[in-house]
């Protein structure tokens, strides 16, 4: 039974004959849930029990058709469909990361990735495949200023295998050569005033340059033998990876 209590000066206060407030009252015949799509928390009223999304935004971005893997039984890897016609791949242990929407991250000159957007604490953040697969491996989330580094240059190859930790500049030094270099060859650039080509490598954030050359193979010899002295095992050539 619900009555109603006054008292002098105050607000009029909703009270049920056990003395229960109005906001205790209501709370006890709700539930709370984790919405499916962004993962926040938010309270279910008792005549919609069935709610799983906490709005209509979260339950439009549910019914998006999410296309389904294909299983490639040769490795016992998953083609995951992603947006522009492209595939990620995964071992069949994070086949369940298929089950949300992933778009392809395209750029201009560098690799393409597996991504996607959700709402935590009511802000809008970034997640990829690659960085979710790592994060199993190492059992804890990634930092800001931790990097996946994949091993064979692909980005769409998110294989456990193929994925280690990594700094900024150990992932910059495992890049395949940039589609707008004019040399095709890493670390290597045409210098007007010399009219030769010249090597160059970064090393812990600062540029060095390793001379001039007449032909582009030369100069992307010498920086190969930089690259393996100073960068180790996470040395690249441009086209794959180098063993010290």
């Amino acid at each position: 039974m619900v009555q109603l209590s006054y008292q002098s000066n105050a607000p009029t206060m909703l009270v049920t004959s056990g003395g229960v407030s109005e906001s205790e009252f209501a709370m006890a015949n709700h539930t709370t849930k984790q919405c499916l799509v962004c993962g926040k928390e938010f309270v279910v009223k008792s005549r919609s029990p069935r709610q799983r999304m906490c709005s209509h935004s979260c339950g439009r971005r549910f019914n998006i058709k999410i296309p389904s893997p294909l299983h490639q039984p040769e490795t016992d890897t998953y083609l995951i469909p992603l947006t522009k016609g492209y595939n990620a791949i995964v071992d069949a242990c994070d086949i369940d990361l298929a089950a949300f929407k992933w778009t392809a991250s395209v750029s201009r000159t560098g690799p393409v990735y597996a991504m996607r957007q959700f709402i935590r604490d009511g802000k809008q953040e970034n997640d990829s495949i690659h960085r979710a697969v790592l994060s199993r491996v190492i059992g804890r989330l990634l930092l800001r200023n931790e990097y996946v580094d994949h091993i064979n240059g692909d980005g769409l190859l998110n294989t456990r295998a193929n994925l280690r930790l990594a700094t900024k500049a150990q992932n910059a030094a495992n890049q395949k050569v940039r589609s707008d270099n004019a040399s095709g060859y890493k670390g290597v650039s045409w210098s007007k005033v010399s009219q030769k080509w010249r090597a160059r490598i970064k090393v812990g954030g600062r540029e060095f340059g390793l001379g001039l050359f007449a032909t582009a193979e030369l100069a992307h010899a010498a920086y190969v033998v930089a690259a393996i002295k100073y960068q180790g095992e996470y040395a690249s050539d441009g086209r794959r990876e180098l063993k010290p």
